[in-house]
């Protein structure tokens, strides 16, 4: 998946709420992150809060060109997460439920 996707100020916000949303708590994003982009996500962020940890992840997803890649992985993660999908639709990706693979409950 070579997509690129690139966001204004405002998109950043928004996927930044949406990805606060789907991921309340950093454990289920350390997940998402090493599965998918075989990456510590303490190597990304070293973020006092999750706040600060979803704003750096944002910031290397856009330097790594993987804007598109993240949104893809965290819509696959969290299917029926509503900020993710209307983020998603926004922005042109669109994602099939059969497509969709879930994190294991104990990560959420």
């Amino acid at each position: 998946m070579n997509k690129s996707l690139e966001l204004d100020g405002r998109q950043r916000q928004q996927l930044h709420a949406a990805l606060l949303s789907a991921f309340p708590r950093v454990e289920s994003l350390e997940q998402l992150v090493n599965w998918e982009f075989n990456t510590n996500l303490a190597s990304i962020s070293l973020g006092r809060n999750l706040t600060e940890v979803i704003f750096h992840l944002i910031e290397w997803a856009e330097a790594h060109s993987y804007v598109y890649r993240l949104v893809v992985a965290t819509r696959r993660t969290n299917p029926d997460n509503a900020r993710l999908r209307a983020f998603a639709e926004q922005v042109g990706i669109q994602i099939h439920l059969d497509q969709a693979v879930a994190l294991p409950l104990a990560a959420l």
